[in-house]
């Protein structure tokens, strides 16, 4: 019975995440008003998009670390750190790989 609860879960947040995708990707392509002109354009306009969904993952684990530490979970704080540690290195991989390339 506890598979089948897990199966669902895995489920259902597959679904979720792949109902977010498609709704960024629709909403960000009807924001380009002539198409993309070059290959940095697409880029940049790739990395507003990572930039985004990496957000709303965030917000997602946040929301899912929040619902373990109410519930009492005993491991909760080491899925607060593990989230936190995963925002910083999401949130500043650009900057991280920009200093180590300048060095």
């Amino acid at each position: 019975m506890r598979s089948t609860q897990k199966q669902n879960r895995a489920t259902l947040i597959s679904f979720a995440i792949v109902a977010v995708v498609m709704i960024a990707t629709d909403a960000f392509a009807q924001g380009v008003p002539g198409g993309l002109a070059s290959i940095t354009d697409k880029m940049e306009q790739i990395k507003t998009l990572c930039r985004v969904m990496a957000g709303i993952i965030v917000g997602i684990g946040a929301i899912w670390c929040g619902v373990k530490f109410v519930k009492g979970d005993h491991d909760s704080w080491a899925y607060v750190w593990k989230f936190g540690l995963g925002a910083v290195m999401v949130f500043a991989s650009g900057d991280i790989v920009t200093w180590l390339g300048n060095g």
